[in-house]
């Protein structure tokens, strides 16, 4: 038996109009042999966002010597596609000292622990990069750059031997866009972390590299 392709409503054949709606049968050209159905919108598939970029490692208290003695201390940041080089400001070590001298406060620490936690600000401060958004820490500075992971020749990381250089370690990114020379007071954090991500493009002391000064 025929049905109403309007309604859905079973209709004698050969009948102009559907008993229970009234609709004129010879205008409906679409053919219907079941009920009908309400059509509904079908919306797409949603696309898959992509894959949210992540910090995967941090490597603290780098610094750039300048002249009479001072230094700028840089934080890399590395996520999977690129290296973010993070100015450690005046400004923000002031507020990490803040911060950890009141954090050793809470946790009841004497005077001592509480200096202890002070100077290793620039580590601590490095560590909230760690689950941050990349895009914030590149903005953080207007002296913040990145170096796109795909662009780095070699990442070589030696300790430096001579007199007064007993703990020092230079750290050095051979890139396209130049070449990126820091040292560091030990051995960066960090380090096993750039490997994974570099594999063979890191050469560390006793790994195909070293510095004599």
């Amino acid at each position: 038996m025929p049905f109403c392709p309007n309604c859905g409503s079973p209709v004698v054949a050969g009948t102009s109009f559907c008993g229970s709606c009234g609709a004129n049968l010879k205008e409906l050209t679409v053919p219907v042999q079941g009920p009908a159905r309400s059509l509904q919108s079908v919306s797409p598939e949603p696309t898959p966002e992509p894959a949210s970029e992540k910090v995967l490692c941090v490597v603290s208290n780098l610094k750039k010597p300048k002249s009479l003695g001072r230094w700028d201390t840089y934080s890399l940041a590395v996520t999977g596609k690129r290296m973010i080089f993070a100015l450690l400001t005046s400004e923000m070590i002031k507020y990490a000292v803040k911060d950890a001298q009141q954090k050793a406060k809470e946790d009841g620490k004497g005077l001592m622990q509480q200096w202890s936690a002070q100077m290793d600000v620039s580590t601590n401060y490095a560590r909230k990069y760690i689950g941050a958004d990349p895009e914030t820490i590149l903005k953080e500075n207007l002296s913040n750059f990145v170096v796109d992971n795909s662009a780095v020749h070699l990442i070589r990381i030696g300790q430096k031997h001579g007199r007064d250089k007993r703990n020092q370690y230079e750290f050095i990114v051979e890139s396209n866009a130049g070449e990126y020379s820091y040292e560091t007071d030990s051995y960066p954090n960090g380090a096993d972390e750039l490997e994974t991500i570099f594999g063979d493009r890191v050469k560390t002391s006793g790994k195909g590299w070293t510095i004599s000064v």
